[in-house]
């Protein structure tokens, strides 16, 4: 499972993918379900995926074909061209010969009226398991968005969006199937108020940026609620201090 904001930006060249694909996407998987946020260009981006994996394995990989898929709209650096969320999903031949990777159903949730952002589900059978993977490009603006936005996907997905049958009840995405795996966008920011912004600024000046972490992260707030409960994210690097875009050779202010 992969997802890249691709920030509006058309794939490299042929070579470039062949090089960066094969760190992002290890070869050798059996399935691969990838989610872009703010992509451009039509089916670009999937045909660099598509490309690479039948380089890697001669005519071993096959798109499962999802409709609906995507997500378009407009705005924030898009004005004369579409971008989208979206979600694709690529399988071993054989497994998809014997059945044992199928399409059930897909579904998406605008958060927007013009623009781009919301979620795009779909759900697997692998297997003897049904599996929901949901893209999700959650708002900027605010905390207290994001949160809304999150509860509407889980709700409203999960409900009928998907289109199974539901009894009366909250049904979430949880519900309609064995596992569910988010991937995304979330926009999670460091929450300001308490406690102070000053205690930030002196544990990231002593270099404990996990301490840090555990104390503003919004993704802490959130697992609190019980979304993402159990997921752990990999170990930061102690030079790797908070920001809204990683800049190559930033380093930490001393003002």
């Amino acid at each position: 499972v992969g997802t890249w904001n691709v920030g509006y930006q058309r794939p490299f060249t042929l070579e470039e993918d062949q090089h960066f694909l094969q760190h992002w996407m290890p070869p050798g998987m059996d399935v691969y379900v990838i989610g872009l946020q703010e992509g451009v260009d039509d089916e670009s981006w999937f045909t660099a995926v598509h490309t690479y994996l039948n380089g890697v394995k001669p005519g071993g990989y096959q798109q499962l074909s999802i409709d609906p898929y995507r997500i378009l709209g407009r705005g924030d650096g898009a004005f004369l061209h579409d971008k989208y969320t979206e979600i694709g999903v690529w399988s071993t031949v054989e497994q998809v010969a014997t059945g044992a990777v199928q399409v059930i159903t897909s579904g998406t949730l605008p958060l927007e009226v013009l623009g781009s952002k919301g979620a795009v589900a779909v759900v697997l059978r692998l297997l003897h398991q049904s599996v929901t993977f949901v893209s999700c490009h959650l708002p900027a603006n605010s905390h207290d968005e994001r949160l809304s936005a999150l509860r509407a996907v889980d709700e409203c997905l999960g409900r009928d969006g998907l289109g199974f049958p539901t009894s009366p009840g909250a049904f979430l995405l949880g519900d309609v199937s064995h596992h569910a795996v988010w991937l995304g966008d979330f926009n999670f920011r460091l929450r300001a108020g308490a406690p102070p912004a000053e205690d930030g600024i002196d544990l990231l000046k002593a270099g404990r940026v996990k301490e840090y972490a555990a104390l503003f992260d919004e993704w802490g707030f959130l697992q609190s609620l019980g979304y993402f409960e159990g997921w752990q994210e990999p170990t930061m690097s102690e030079h790797f201090f908070p920001t809204y875009k990683k800049i190559a050779g930033r380093e930490f202010p001393t003002d």
